[in-house]
Order: C-alpha cells, then sequence, then structure tokens
C-alpha cells in the first residue's frame, strides 16, 4: 500500500511537471511570436522613413528647360479620347500636369489635397497616369472619387519627353504654353500653395 501511493505521488509530481513544461513552452512560444511582432512593426517603421526619405521632394531636373516651350504630348482621357497638350491646357490660369500612378501611396495621398488646389482661381490640375490602362485608371477614380480631369499616358512616352524620374511628379505650364517648372514628390498643401505662386510669378 505504501509502496503504491509512493507511485501515485511520482506520477503526479511527474504530470505537475509536464504541465509546467508546457506552460514554459507556450510563455516561451508567446514571447517569440511578440518579439517577431514588435521586429516586423520596427521593420515596417524603417521601410517607410526610407521610403519618406527617397520620395521627399526636390527640384525638378534640368533636363527641360525652364522658360522654353512645353513638350507637346498626345494622351486618351477616360473616354479613350486623344487630346493634346493644347486640349488640356487652361486658357487664363497656370496648368498643373501631375504624373502618378494607381499603385503609387504618396500619389495616393497626394490626391485630396489636389482636388482643394485645383479649386483655387490661379492654377488648374490635370493628373496623367503613367503606363497603365485606361479601364485600370477608370475603375481607380471611381474608387477613390477623385474629382480632377485625369488622362493615360498608356505607353510611358510622355513620361519619358519630360524626364519623369519618380511619382508623383508635377509639372507647370502656363497658358501660353511655356514651362514654368516643377517638383518631384510628395508635398504638404501649404508647401503646394507656395509652390503654385512661384510658379505665377
Amino acid at each position: 500500500m505504501k509502496k503504491r501511493l509512493i507511485l501515485i505521488a511520482l506520477i503526479a509530481a511527474f504530470m505537475i511537471g509536464c504541465k509546467n513544461d508546457v506552460q514554459k513552452i507556450d510563455e516561451n512560444k508567446n514571447t517569440v511570436t511578440e518579439t517577431e511582432s514588435q521586429e516586423f512593426d520596427e521593420h515596417i517603421k524603417l521601410t517607410d522613413a526610407i521610403l519618406a526619405e527617397k520620395h521627399k521632394a526636390r527640384s525638378f531636373g534640368e533636363e527641360l528647360k525652364k522658360g522654353s516651350p512645353a513638350v507637346d504630348i498626345k494622351v486618351v482621357d477616360l473616354n479613350g479620347k486623344e487630346a493634346t497638350l493644347n486640349d488640356i491646357l487652361s486658357e487664363d490660369e497656370l496648368t498643373q500636369l501631375d504624373f502618378f500612378q494607381t499603385t503609387c501611396r504618396y500619389c495616393i495621398q497626394a490626391m485630396p489635397d489636389l482636388v482643394e488646389l485645383d479649386k483655387r482661381d490661379d492654377v488648374r490640375v490635370v493628373l496623367v497616369d503613367v503606363g497603365e490602362s485606361v479601364e485600370t485608371v477608370k475603375e481607380f477614380m471611381k474608387k477613390k472619387k477623385i474629382a480632377l480631369p485625369v488622362v493615360v499616358d498608356e505607353t510611358g512616352e510622355i513620361a519619358q519627353k519630360y524626364f519623369i524620374s519618380g511619382f508623383p511628379t508635377s509639372v507647370f505650364i502656363d497658358k501660353d504654353g511655356i514651362l514654368k517648372g516643377g517638383v518631384v514628390g510628395y508635398r504638404p498643401m501649404d508647401d503646394m500653395i507656395k509652390v503654385v505662386e512661384d510658379m505665377n510669378k
């Protein structure tokens, strides 16, 4: 009887030990998961910081000489109708051609500001999608409910002519078709207003 009680006690101790080991394993597993999650979050933050720095607004390239006639373009609107630069330019104010892609997060971030900017009396904003189909752009505009005129440079030829190297890029052309300059990268609304005012001088 005594041996039987000792055996039961040993089995019970073994079971308790196993349970504690399982708890330790689970705790360690949870700790690893939390650590991995934290590392992943830090990685995302670092990646965002790198992208933000990469897309930080910088001066427009000198490949196109400011004050020279703007390069003519041939694009299509969302109805598939061809349009030239003269069709797009405003007759009485500065025109801002905003080159973008539907997958560009900074382009999407800028669009609400562009809608507000377009309400000013001194600039007309026209979106120029690069390298995507009309249907893709049409679906994007419908989904995002962006109330701005948009044309599509399906082949990317226009972007090449304007030396577009990143998105978003804004090119400014006056009512006479003269290139005023441009900016590359996302800029807050206040900065864009200042850019427009400078381009109008």
